[in-house]
């Protein structure tokens, strides 16, 4: 709890020449906490990378979410946690939103999202969620932008 005190001034005329001032103090306790662990609404999994939905936590009128700190990591442990860099709300279903990009396919991870307010954060939310396996049909192709002689066979083998 955090001790404020609000004071009044009052400034009442006695007579023509005489001015009295009155003041009342008022003291309160202002409870600050930590916000509530967010909820992970779904996880899209792609080949390498996930959109990690979550809903915002319950806002405290004195203590509002300023961020989210959002990481995931390999379910094996070897690996350090890798952090989101680009949190998007999503103004349409109030959620929040974050692509975590350059993951392994066919891999578990381990997400854990948590608040941050003034007084600190929250208890990590956690979920475990794979990426797919590569398959010859959702790999990705960079072409560059001027073929000349190379002729595309099976969508992914170049011929000369």
């Amino acid at each position: 709890m955090v001790p404020s005190t609000v004071c009044f001034l009052f400034l009442i005329e006695k007579d023509t020449k005489h001015y009295r001032i009155t003041m009342d103090c008022l003291s309160f306790h202002v409870l600050l906490v930590f916000p509530a662990p967010p909820r992970i609404l779904r996880i899209d999994s792609g080949v390498d990378n996930m959109e990690i939905h979550w809903e915002v936590s319950a806002v405290d009128p004195d203590s509002p979410v300023l961020n989210y700190l959002v990481q995931v990591t390999e379910k094996d442990g070897s690996h350090q946690w890798m952090n989101c860099a680009r949190i998007t709300p999503q103004k349409s279903s109030g959620s929040m939103l974050c692509v975590m990009n350059e993951l392994k396919s066919g891999t578990e991870y381990i997400v854990r999202i948590a608040a941050r307010n003034i007084v600190g954060y929250s208890a990590f939310t956690v979920k475990q969620s794979s990426t797919k396996p590569e398959t010859g049909n959702n790999r990705s192709i960079y072409l560059p932008l001027k073929i000349t002689s190379a002729q595309i066979v099976d969508n992914f083998s170049f011929q000369q």
